[in-house]
C-alpha cells in the first residue's frame, strides 16, 4: 500500500476516533459534511494497465460522471478505455462502495511476446548407452545413443521452427518492442 494511502487511512482513523469520542459525550453523531465523489487514475509501472480508483460521494455530494471520466482519460492519452467498465465502477461508487486495485482496471495494453527458439520434440525414446563412470576406454561416439527401431511412415519427432517475437502496445498507444534473440 502506498505511503499516501497509509497516511490517509491513519488520518481517517483519527477522525473516526474523534467523532466517536464526541458522540459518547453528546450522545449524537455530528452532521456529515457533503463531499463530491472523487477519482484518480494510476498506471502500472510497465504501462500495460490503467486503474481508476473511485471514492463515493458523502452526504449530498455529486456522483461521478462516466462520460466526463472517459473524456478525461482520453485527454490524458489513455487508449483502449473500457467504457463499460468505467460505467460499472461509477455504478458501484454510486452505491457507496469505493473501487481500487484489480477491480478498477479500465484500460489494458498488449504485452510484447518474446521470441521462442526452434526445438525438436522426439516422439520415440532416445536413450544414452550405459557406460560405467570409471570406464577409461575411448568414447564410441557412433554408438553413444541407443537407436530405437521404427518403421517407415512412423512419426519420430516434431520440429518446431523458431518464432519471432511480437511487439506490444502500452495504455497510451506507444509501441513496446519485443525482446530480440
Amino acid at each position: 500500500m502506498s505511503d499516501m494511502r497509509m497516511a490517509n487511512i491513519d488520518k481517517l482513523t483519527l477522525e473516526i476516533e474523534k467523532l466517536l469520542a464526541d458522540a459518547e459525550v453528546t450522545g449524537a453523531l455530528p452532521q456529515v459534511e457533503d463531499r463530491d465523489a472523487s477519482w484518480e487514475v494510476r498506471i502500472s509501472d510497465d504501462g500495460l494497465t490503467a486503474y481508476l480508483d473511485m471514492y463515493p460521494a458523502v452526504g449530498n455530494g455529486v456522483s461521478p460522471d462516466p462520460l466526463g471520466i472517459c473524456t478525461e482519460l482520453e485527454e490524458m492519452g489513455i487508449r483502449r478505455v473500457d467504457r463499460d467498465r468505467v460505467m460499472a465502477l461509477v455504478t458501484l461508487c454510486d452505491s457507496g462502495y469505493p473501487a481500487s486495485g484489480e477491480d478498477a482496471v479500465v484500460a489494458r495494453g498488449v504485452p510484447p511476446e518474446s521470441p521462442s527458439p526452434g526445438r525438436i520434440e522426439f516422439l520415440v525414446l532416445m536413450e544414452r548407452a550405459k557406460r560405467s563412470e570409471d570406464d577409461e576406454a575411448s568414447v564410441d561416439w557412433k554408438n553413444l545413443w541407443l537407436t530405437p527401431s521404427v518403421h517407415e511412415g512412423d512419426v519420430i519427432a516434431k520440429i518446431y521452427p523458431p518464432k519471432e517475437g511480437t511487439d506490444g502496445v502500452d495504455v497510451y498507444g506507444n509501441p513496446l518492442p519485443a525482446a530480440s534473440h
